[in-house]
């Protein structure tokens, strides 16, 4: 409810910590469809993401969590500081690893800077194996430059990114690079296909 958000004309004076509206730490076999999900801002130790993809080891005491074989798809995901944060490990000790998540046919609408932590994380992620985004299309709210994509630290492979409108913002960003750059540095073999990058220049 935004009467939980400070700042918003409706809100209470309760501001609760929020994190995100879908999470998994563990899990496997995942369909996420056909739902409406709203209003998700920065709180507590998160930057406005709708939808978190983690596994959590527990530092060790659940060393074989993983996230394997899930599907979003179909979803109205709107009014939010972010899409989604996906990790291919815990960062916080030894976990199982992000396989095969497919994010498709979604309208992420009224993605806002004003939401999110220091700049708006459409999909951002490390060290997946296989990650399909396909036929979706991103809404902003506001010219804030976004990038398309975000990746870091460790590479992710068989990256496929197709038949997707999406404003072109900052393009594609790495941590090691952007645009080809952060293709070839953290993204390799990926396939672009089939987008609309909107205000996006050639070359």
């Amino acid at each position: 409810p935004l009467r939980w958000r400070a700042g918003d004309p409706s809100h209470t004076g309760y501001t609760p910590w929020v994190k995100n509206l879908f999470e998994c730490k563990n899990a496997r076999r995942v369909l996420l469809e056909g739902n409406l999900m709203e209003n998700n801002w920065v709180g507590a130790d998160q930057h406005g993401y709708a939808i978190v993809i983690t596994p959590r080891g527990e530092g060790g005491a659940a060393s074989w969590a993983a996230c394997e074989d899930i599907r979003i798809e179909n979803n109205l995901i709107w009014h939010v500081g972010g899409g989604v944060q996906i990790a291919g490990y815990d960062s916080a000790g030894p976990s199982g690893r992000t396989r095969r998540v497919a994010i498709r046919n979604n309208l992420f609408a009224d993605i806002r800077m004003d939401y999110a932590l220091d700049t708006v994380r459409v999909i951002q992620f490390n060290a997946l194996e296989d990650l399909a985004i396909d036929h979706n299309t991103f809404v902003f709210t506001g010219s804030d430059a976004r990038d398309v994509i975000r990746a870091f630290d460790m590479n992710t492979t068989g990256l496929s990114y197709t038949n997707n409108v999406v404003p072109y913002g900052n393009g594609l960003w790495a941590d090691c690079g952007t645009g080809a750059a952060a293709l070839a540095c953290r993204l390799p073999g990926a396939v672009l296909e089939r987008n609309v990058f909107i205000g996006g220049t050639m070359g």
